[in-house]
Parts: structure tokens; C-alpha cells; sequence
């Protein structure tokens, strides 16, 4: 007699097999996301480095500190796009109110302080989809002045369009860093913090525009923001 599964048993296996593809399959799509932000991160950071390595050799300076903005614009920026492989430039229209950038810091409360945003910085397209821009300055939290700063959406305005996540802020010396202050307020925070409402020492609390800054220097030591041993784009919340 020839042996074969009943109708039973082989939906009852076929039930199984869809309980646990029902766990699993969101879970590893969940990984697969993270992997690719953390890659992502890691080449547009190493892309930004080298060119802006690059740029400061050919304009025969060392650092950008006490750059002008006069001078950056006009002499060093052309130096770095030529290097930066741009495909279109453009700036955020007046009339255009809302943009995928509104609403997009750490914790997704508030919006978060980038020229990608901006109504006047230029925004500059990469071949690769990568969307930067550059600014002079402004100061965050115990930090104090950042400088002249790079923000980039390493997948341009696709999603998930959120600092921390796709979206990354450094500081532009004789490289491209992150910036972080070793005391006060984590700018790469999903907890509020004691001082919620001072704005202008260490920088409100989670709901601050600043939230996000910071996280380029957890994700390049590769650890998470809340103190515990996982890695960074391990620890991200959903």
C-alpha cells in the first residue's frame, strides 16, 4: 500500500510553516532595514570624508576653521562638488510649506534642525541618491558653536526621512566628525530629560529640534544612545 499525508496533516503542516513565516518574515525585514542604514551611513560618511580630504589638499588649506562663508561659497564649494559627483541642485520653494523633513528628529517629535529643510541652503542631489548641504554654524547645548556642519539624507527624500536613521548631521574641521558633548544633553535621545524646558543651556529634552545631532557619534562608535551594550542600528525603535 502506497503511504501518503491526509488532507489533515498536510494542512495542519502548511498551517505551521504559516505561523512561523507570520514571526519571522517581519523580523528578518526588519534587519535587512537596519542593515541597509547602517551600510548606507557607513559609505556616505566615508564618501564625505574623502572628499572633503580631498578639497581642502587642492585649495591648499588645512582646516575650514575661520573660513568665511564668502570663501566657502565662492572659492572652496565649487572645489568640493566637483568631487562630490552632483546631479541636481535645488532649494526648498517658498510656497512649499511641507516637506518630508518637517517632522523627522530622533524621537519623531519635532522637526529637526537641517539645511535639507532649509528655504534658502541649497540642496545638492548625488549620482549615488545621497542629498547633502552645507552650513556655517549656529550653536547647540553645552556643545557651543558647530562650525560649518554637513547634513545628509543618505537615501535622498526617500523614507524613512528621520535623524538618526537616514538622515545624519557632522561637523566639518579638517574632516567630516560627529560632535558630541560629553556632558548636559544627549542630542540623540528618545527619553525626555531633566531639563525638558531650557532651551538655551542643554537644549529641552527630547522634543528639541536639536534631537538627532548627535547620533552620528553613537552610529560611528557603533553603540547605542541609552547606554546599554547593543549596537546603534540594532537599538533603533521601530
Amino acid at each position: 500500500m502506497r503511504k501518503a499525508f491526509t488532507l489533515a496533516e498536510t494542512l495542519i503542516t502548511l498551517g505551521i510553516i504559516g505561523v512561523v513565516a507570520a514571526v519571522s518574515i517581519p523580523n528578518l525585514i526588519q534587519k535587512y532595514r537596519k542593515h541597509v542604514l547602517k551600510t548606507s551611513f557607513l559609505k556616505s560618511v566615508s564618501t564625505i570624508q574623502s572628499v572633503i580630504s580631498l578639497s581642502l589638499d587642492e585649495y591648499g588649506i588645512d582646516s575650514l576653521d575661520g573660513l568665511s562663508e564668502e570663501d566657502f561659497n565662492t572659492h572652496f564649494l565649487p572645489i568640493l562638488l566637483s568631487h562630490l559627483k552632483v546631479s541636481n541642485t535645488y532649494i526648498k520653494p517658498d510656497d512649499k510649506n511641507v516637506t518630508c523633513y518637517n517632522k523627522m528628529n530622533f524621537s519623531n517629535t519635532a522637526g529637526f534642525n537641517t539645511c535639507l529643510q532649509s528655504l534658502k541652503d541649497k540642496n545638492y542631489v548625488l549620482l549615488s541618491g545621497m542629498t547633502v548641504c552645507f552650513r556655517k554654524g549656529g550653536w547647540i547645548g553645552d556643545y557651543g558653536e558647530l562650525g560649518w556642519t554637513v547634513d545628509f539624507d543618505v537615501n535622498g527624500e526617500s523614507k524613512p526621512n528621520r535623524a538618526g536613521y537616514d538622515v545624519w548631521s557632522l561637523q566639518i574641521k579638517q574632516n567630516a566628525q560627529p560632535y558630541y558633548a560629553k556632558t548636559g544633553m544627549n542630542y540623540c535621545a528618545m527619553a525626555p530629560h531633566k531639563y525638558d524646558n531650557d532651551l538655551y543651556d542643554t537644549g529641552g529634552g527630547f522634543t528639541h529640534i536639536s534631537n538627532g545631532r548627535y547620533c552620528a557619534y553613537y552610529a560611528m562608535q557603533n553603540k547605542c544612545p541609552d547606554g546599554s551594550n547593543r549596537e546603534y542600528f540594532d537599538c533603533l525603535p521601530k
